[in-house]
């Protein structure tokens, strides 16, 4: 059973900054870092200290792939702040890292202009003051649902996204019967073997190249179909109408069963 205890350690930050790190917009990895970088400064009664990507890492469990960009983002935002004395220590880049406690310079954004700071009577000074209380509760929730609820912009990009493909949507030849070829689509779609756009171009010029040999490209097609095959085939030579022909075996059986019939007669 955890039983921490002040006397073990703790960590002091002043409730005015630990209020503005509850309603800035922070990721999950950047609360997780900055959260971080207070524990390893405060936590000793230190204003900075030299910390690696890789401890950072360790101690938030994120890879440090990702440590590292979001420290670095921190910085370009001015959250956390850089004393550009990189160092190695047991093989591992180290910073010295702290947190800017003019939260007036925090950026949403590296390219944004600034936060404004939080008026006073907005800040949770452990009074029992219920109005105030109330204010930074709500201030809280909207910077819960900017952060989770998805923006209208990424909505629109992705609408963005549909109509530029609907618009580069392969077009059926005039010379193609577009119900024959439509049905070839989902029989593709069937066989778990969509086509892309450049396979049905692909196959608009074989199919072309087919016609202008005289081949009757509609059972070509429709054989496909029938068969359960991801391609169209070309029909043997001597064979342009798409009439299916028998094989050698097949030819065989016929002459065959033609030999007994004769016998029989």
């Amino acid at each position: 059973m955890a039983k921490p205890q002040l006397e073990d350690g703790y960590t002091r930050v002043a409730n005015e900054l630990f209020d503005a790190i509850l309603v800035f917009p922070f990721s999950k990895r950047e609360l997780l870092i900055v959260l971080a970088v207070a524990r390893k400064t405060y936590g000793y009664n230190r204003k900075t200290e030299d910390l690696s990507n890789w401890y950072l890492g360790k101690i938030t469990g994120m890879d440090r792939a990702h440590a590292s960009r979001t420290v670095s983002g921190l910085i370009k935002k001015q959250v956390l702040t850089d004393a550009k004395t990189a160092s190695v220590n047991h093989g591992q880049n180290v910073r010295r890292l702290g947190v800017n406690k003019d939260y007036s310079q925090w950026l949403t954004d590296a390219n944004s202009a600034s936060v404004k700071p939080m008026p006073k009577q907005h800040r949770c000074q452990n009074s029992t003051d219920a109005n105030s209380a109330s204010v930074t509760d709500a201030k809280t929730a909207q910077v819960t649902d900017a952060v989770l609820a998805p923006s209208k912009d990424s909505k629109d990009n992705k609408d963005n996204k549909k109509k530029k493909y609907i618009k580069k949507k392969i077009e059926i030849p005039d010379w193609l019967p577009e119900k024959l070829w439509l049905e070839f689509r989902a029989h593709r779609v069937a066989l778990k073997s969509k086509m892309t756009p450049l396979a049905e171009r692909r196959l608009f010029t074989k199919l072309d190249d087919m016609r202008a040999r005289g081949v009757n490209i509609h059972d070509a097609i429709g054989r496909s179909i029938e068969n359960g095959w991801k391609g169209i085939f070309e029909p043997r030579r001597g064979n342009r109408t798409g009439v299916e022909q028998p094989s050698r075996s097949g030819q065989f059986l016929n002459r065959l069963k033609a030999i007994a019939g004769e016998s029989n007669g």
